[in-house]
């Protein structure tokens, strides 16, 4: 386990600073009004998603999961304290979904994608999306296109007409 795996997994206060990345087939994932639970990780966590999935993505482009996002908790989020280890007696869509009714966004160690890898299950609005990248086309989307309240007061763009 890496270093910053183990400040995500021991460190409320890391994990509430840290930027988490999520892989979707939604290009306009923080746009739409749906605001299910999902899953974020360190950088490597949905790298490994795609890359273990990428020739299945290849040969059919719909609904492909191409597009990688970056956020951060929205400040005073809470993270539970409690951490899940994923194994095959853990029960994802139950356990984890009510420890996140109960205490917010909560962690747990991967087994299965990027082994050792903490992530992270929360909801959209726990987050302000920091960037987006399109992997097909290998384009910075930057924060154009999403919406003022869900892009960091600091972005790129406000930083490159600075």
């Amino acid at each position: 386990m890496r270093y910053t795996s183990i400040e995500l997994l021991t460190n409320n206060s890391h994990a509430q600073q840290a930027i988490w990345w999520h892989i979707s087939p939604s290009a306009d994932l923080f746009v739409n009004t749906q605001d299910d639970l999902m899953h974020w990780g360190e950088f490597d966590t949905p790298v490994h998603h795609y890359l273990t999935k990428l020739s299945e993505l290849q040969n059919s482009r719909k609904d492909s999961y191409r597009y990688l996002y970056s956020a951060y908790l929205r400040s005073g989020a809470s993270i539970n304290p409690t951490v899940f280890v994923e194994n095959q007696d853990l029960d994802q869509h139950g356990e984890i979904e009510a420890a996140y009714k109960a205490h917010g966004p909560t962690r747990y160690l991967n087994i299965r994608e990027r082994p050792g890898s903490i992530s992270l299950i929360a909801r959209k609005r726990d987050f302000v999306v920091h960037q987006a990248f399109d992997l097909w086309n290998f384009a910075f989307k930057g924060t154009a296109s999403l919406p003022p309240d869900s892009v960091e007061n600091n972005s790129l763009e406000q930083q490159s007409a600075g």
